[in-house]
């Protein structure tokens, strides 16, 4: 799951929203001991998300049907498309309009920027300047996130084709998000309740 994902099902806890972030953009274990304890059970949380989703059947076949375009980094592609389709399908999965859901987001991210390393808030704040969690919603907004993703990738890829997988693909990928992810929505709050 990619950002929108992650955001969502920090359920709304600032600390956990801001875990989840930091959990894709911190290294080393050193990196998170520091960290205040909310915001270490949202670093926790996305590690149980990625863990169910990635051992997911569902989440297999996905990948499984972009790899012969996208061969190892399918999964990558996968998460951004599972993305697109949770803000094609947002009135299903959340009772707040995306718009209001991504501002509150933006505030918790905000609130919680002394815990981000500069080159780290430097990307969030283009996230919140450019309006990334509710840009997934058209095949337009997907070709210019690969677009983007294509210029900062150091190694060979073939992203900046991979908005075109929905065209090959898209009844069966969303009929696999909206089987998976209420799945993983019942998966990531029963983490979430086990924390202290």
């Amino acid at each position: 799951m990619n950002y929108l994902a992650h955001t969502h099902l920090s359920f709304g806890r600032p600390a956990w929203v801001a875990g989840n972030f930091l959990a894709d953009v911190l290294r080393g274990r050193q990196a998170f001991e520091n960290l205040p304890e909310d915001v270490r059970q949202g670093v926790a949380l996305h590690e149980a998300i990625d863990e169910f989703t990635d051992s997911h059947p569902l989440v297999r076949e996905s990948v499984a049907l972009l790899r012969p375009r996208q061969g190892r980094y399918a999964g990558v592609v996968l998460d951004i498309l599972y993305d697109h389709l949770l803000a094609r399908h947002w009135e299903r999965f959340s009772e707040t309009d995306l718009d209001s859901f991504s501002m509150e987001a933006y505030a918790a991210y905000r609130a919680h920027a002394h815990l981000m390393p500069d080159p780290v808030w430097a990307r969030l704040d283009r996230m919140i300047a450019h309006n990334w969690l509710t840009g997934y919603d058209t095949v337009e907004s997907l070709r210019f996130v690969f677009a983007r993703m294509t210029e900062r990738a150091s190694f060979e890829n073939r992203f900046h084709e991979a908005h075109e997988e929905m065209d090959r693909h898209g009844p069966v990928l969303e009929t696999a998000f909206l089987a998976f992810y209420p799945e993983l929505i019942d998966h990531a709050r029963s983490v979430a309740a086990a924390f202290p």
